[in-house]
């Protein structure tokens, strides 16, 4: 932000800047010949803060008088946002990816152990990324647990998708408003 005072050539150039901007990081300089001093103050940078999405919320609120408040968000709140929404949609193409790679693993297990293949399990994944077999309407043995367990582990493939999954929450699960309650965070289970 550069501010331009016009002053005599009496005027010193730090009495300038203090009339202009009072304290703070001012530098002042001063022309010899016009007398017209410039005073150039740090512009203020994009806000540190982390934006969540009770903070960026734009939705229409009652007032009491009958009347509706809509606020807009500003350009910055608005690049917040559309991030913030890249990163839940990131999380769920992640997950999709995740459950047709438990199909596979799946579908590979009719031929080494078909009753295994029948019945219906899922994941989860703790905080080190490691994939857990959970079963759906029935309980595993350990045994089954143990080759489940193994099978999705050993996969380079989803055991990547597990650790990237789990980055991708811990960039968004503290700022969205669902938490680990978002449909995006189901695999999720703390260790």
């Amino acid at each position: 932000m550069n501010l331009t005072s016009i002053g005599s050539q009496n005027r010193l150039v730090a009495q300038a800047a203090e009339a202009v901007g009072g304290k703070g990081n001012i530098e002042a300089t001063g022309h010899p010949i016009t007398g017209q001093i410039e005073v150039a103050a740090p512009a203020p940078p994009y806000p540190d803060a982390v934006y969540h999405e009770v903070k960026l919320d734009g939705t229409l609120r009652p007032t009491g008088d009958g009347g509706v408040i809509f606020r807009t968000l500003s350009s910055w709140e608005f690049r917040e946002q559309a991030k913030l929404d890249a990163h839940k949609r990131a999380a769920e193409l992640r997950v999709a990816d995740m459950e047709r790679m438990k199909d596979v693993l799946k579908s590979s297990l009719e031929l080494s152990n078909p009753e295994l293949a029948k019945k219906s399990f899922t994941f989860s994944i703790d905080e080190t990324g490691l994939i857990k077999p959970v079963g759906l309407g029935c309980e595993l043995t350990q045994r089954e647990k143990n080759i489940l367990s193994s099978l999705m582990n050993d996969d380079e493939a989803f055991r990547c998708a597990a650790q990237e999954y789990i980055k991708m929450l811990a960039v968004i699960v503290h700022r969205s408003l669902e938490g680990l309650g978002a449909k995006y965070a189901r695999f999720f289970s703390p260790a």
